[in-house]
């Protein structure tokens, strides 16, 4: 998660090169690019959407053979993953399926994989533990036997099992759980995550009385985020803001300070229509 090539590098660099070859896949892929960019960034919806659209108007209007799937089925998990941030796990699910519908047994195995720990990320929110459990398990077979699968598989399953085990109480089996994925941190190139391990981590100490362990991880968090353009990422920025806040109110010496993080959490969050994930604060 270093600071290499920034956003804007990269931007520029695929609008250059889509110029230059008239390659209607780098084009959308350019369109997709700026998308994700204003998703990192805090970026309206619909600007976000509109990217999106593009993308998906070129892949569906050129002729351009095969090697439109992968780039189709990742321009549907874009989709699925902005309306499941936004709060909307119907349209979540609509692209997963999409996807699965278009391409068939013409999948790749990597987007078989994360088309399915997404359904099953999907399936858990909405609380069918055992099926999200069962969709994930369905792929261990495959991903044993490939050791770059396995480095995407394992951590997701990992950390899922881990907030399950979180709500049951399953303490020691947490911190086992957490340790090892603790010990690869370094290596995980996945924003996502990444802050998504830190912000267990932290309800972790919470859970088990360590109040200052798990403010001083959500706040090491928020400031690697904030350390350059190239870390920020809006969706994280404002998850971790709220369980700080949350850790704040339940304090004695300091609940007031809880009102000043919501504030600015709930700001940044109206303004990209991440207000859904305000419900999160609210049911503390």
């Amino acid at each position: 998660m270093g600071n290499h090539t920034s956003r804007d590098q990269i931007l520029q660099f695929l609008k250059i090169k889509t110029k230059e070859s008239r390659n209607w896949v780098l084009q959308s892929m350019t369109f997709q690019y700026h998308a994700v960019h204003f998703t990192l960034d805090g970026g309206p919806l619909r600007k976000i959407l509109e990217n999106i659209t593009r993308a998906s108007y070129v892949l569906l209007n050129f002729d351009i053979g095969a090697s439109i799937r992968s780039t189709f089925v990742r321009n549907c998990q874009l989709s699925a993953s902005v309306w499941s941030r936004v709060g909307v796990p119907t349209l979540a699910r609509l692209y997963t399926d999409v996807a699965l519908d278009a391409c068939g047994p013409n999948l790749s195995v990597f987007d078989d994989l994360s088309i399915g720990m997404r359904r099953a990320a999907l399936a858990y929110e909405r609380g069918d533990v055992d099926e999200a459990i069962a969709e994930f398990q369905s792929y261990e077979e495959t991903a044993v036997n490939d050791i770059s699968l396995m480095k995407i598989w394992e951590p997701r399953f990992m950390l899922l099992q881990s907030d399950l085990w979180l709500k049951k109480c399953r303490y020691k089996a947490v911190s086992i759980l957490l340790a090892r994925l603790q010990s690869e941190a370094e290596e995980i190139n996945d924003q996502d995550l990444y802050y998504e391990l830190q912000l267990r981590k932290a309800q972790y100490e919470l859970k088990i009385g360590n109040q200052g362990e798990a403010v001083k991880i959500v706040t090491n968090a928020l400031s690697r985020i904030g350390a350059d353009d190239h870390s920020y990422n809006h969706y994280w920025y404002i998850e971790l803001q709220i369980f700080y806040a949350t850790v704040m109110a339940q304090s004695s010496s300091s609940p007031e300070r809880a009102i000043t993080i919501i504030i600015d959490a709930l700001a940044s969050a109206r303004k990209s229509s991440l207000i859904t994930l305000m419900r999160q604060f609210l049911k503390n």
